[in-house]
């Protein structure tokens, strides 16, 4: 199964209407590394998902609860 979380972490930043460097700045990572974080070559650390809900003040289930749910469209 495909990991969704870079998907969701792109969408985020999305909704939020901010660039690249704006968020990678913000979360204090460098602006490839997010990139690689969005494309699924690296993997998300925890760490990071809990600092992006908590900087934007998202619930945390918004990160995971469309994952197990069949309707949810990216």
């Amino acid at each position: 199964m495909e990991n969704l979380v870079p998907k969701r972490i792109r969408e985020i930043r999305r909704i939020l209407k901010t660039s690249q460097e704006e968020f990678s700045l913000d979360l204090d990572i460098k602006k490839c590394t997010l990139g690689s974080y969005e494309e699924g070559r690296a993997k998300v650390p925890i760490e990071l998902i809990v600092k992006v809900m908590e900087l934007y003040g998202l619930p945390m289930e918004d990160m995971f609860d469309f994952i197990f749910d069949p309707k949810y469209k990216l």
